[in-house]
């Protein structure tokens, strides 16, 4: 709201744009996420504009053609005139976290094992990352050292999810 309020009905920043994204009347479609980047090859004000939409099932999915070319117009009435955009399917990257931790002596591993995979469900379950974000592991670290009976978390790994029930997006983690 306070994004939206700024932006006083004209696009200028890259808070402007996602706010008037997100501000798009739901008949014209809708997005999940957008970033808005510069593009850093382009000579004039060129905007990258990414998105990225949800299925009926909350699943992330790209964003279909007709919902991109209402954002076109949509943005067009509220751009500047030297702005040019294009816009961009976002890539959906799915990631998996395996881990080891030491459990005290006076509680059973196992249970601690299914709080620790527990609390990692429940922090990550339909928190979607910005576009862009960065994932911190010292996240996950704090996360499973705070899980009752974890004594310390000697390793996080970053697993790239891509069976077929996942993206195949590849990605150098």
């Amino acid at each position: 709201a306070t994004g939206h309020f700024a932006a006083q009905n004209r696009a200028v920043t890259s808070g402007d744009y996602k706010s008037l994204l997100y501000k798009m009347s739901g008949q014209f479609g809708s997005i999940k996420r957008c970033n808005v980047t510069q593009d850093a090859d382009s000579f004039r004000r060129n905007l990258n504009i990414y998105v990225i939409s949800e299925d009926r099932n909350g699943l992330l999915i790209k964003t279909p053609t007709t919902v991109k070319n209402n954002i076109k117009t949509w943005l067009n009435q509220y751009k500047m005139i030297n702005d040019t955009i294009d816009i961009l399917d976002a890539k959906i990257v799915n990631l998996g976290i395996e881990f080891e931790i030491f459990s005290r002596t006076d509680r059973q591993k196992y249970d601690v094992l299914t709080r620790a995979t527990r609390a990692l469900e429940l922090y990550y379950s339909g928190r979607y990352h910005d576009i862009g974000q960065s994932f911190n592991i010292t996240e996950i670290y704090k996360l499973l050292n705070s899980v009752t009976g974890v004594t310390d978390t000697t390793r996080v790994k970053i697993i790239r999810k891509d069976t077929l029930d996942h993206s195949s997006t590849y990605m150098n983690i």
